[in-house]
């Protein structure tokens, strides 16, 4: 299957003119939507908005742990997984720990997804907060909170490198958002798909962005 980046600026395109959305600036690198800074490769992801590229849209997720209880407690879940069952060796095993801990925290569930969506009548790109997905999601649900994780690691001393978001178009299936964490060396970056069993690592060139 052929597997081709999203332009982010296709999510500038869409919202154009919409009440709420605002052009990218020297501090919302891709804009921001309601008062929040869209989620873009190389942005922040805790306090951002996840929008989708896509035309119908789905719903704007939010991630903010001051806002969201779950992802703070999420946080505080990982660190304890780490320190009983592994030592707290953050950077030999951290990233596997944090593939497997997001798939139970979220599970990837695209029906639990529309159920929601349904019972609660959201709107395309009305802002959700992750938190509501924590019975079920879809990769861009999994995708946020890994990155989220890996970020605060980052932030907090405990893994070194980067973290970035990335929304791809697959060939035969459409979007899929993806965590991808890029050590600090720059030589090596892994690729949170989880569909798949454990993150990718790449020694080649830096995904498109």
């Amino acid at each position: 299957m052929e597997t081709l980046p999203y332009p982010i600026n296709l999510i500038g395109k869409r919202l154009q003119g919409q009440a709420g959305y605002q052009p990218p600036t020297a501090e919302n690198r891709y804009g921001s939507w309601h008062d929040r800074s869209i989620i873009g490769p190389d942005s922040p992801i805790n306090e951002g908005v996840f929008l989708d590229p896509e035309s119908p849209p789905h719903e704007a997720v939010v991630v903010d742990d001051e806002k969201d209880p779950f992802l703070s407690a999420a946080y505080v879940a990982l660190q304890k997984n780490m320190d009983t069952y592994y030592g707290g060796s953050y950077k030999r095993l951290g990233l596997q720990v944090v593939f497997d801990f997001v798939k139970k925290q979220i599970p990837l569930d695209q029906k639990a997804v529309e159920r929601f969506a349904q019972e609660k009548q959201i709107q395309p790109d009305q802002k959700v907060s992750l938190g509501n997905y924590r019975e079920g999601g879809a990769d861009r649900h999994q995708a946020l909170l890994a990155g989220y994780l890996l970020e605060r690691l980052i932030q907090d001393g405990k893994l070194s490198g980067k973290v970035s978001i990335q929304t791809k178009h697959v060939e035969g299936s459409g979007p899929q958002t993806q965590a991808i964490y890029t050590r600090s060396d720059g030589d090596k970056y892994f690729v949170f798909d989880l569909a798949e069993k454990a993150p990718t690592s790449h020694f080649t060139e830096q995904p498109s962005r």
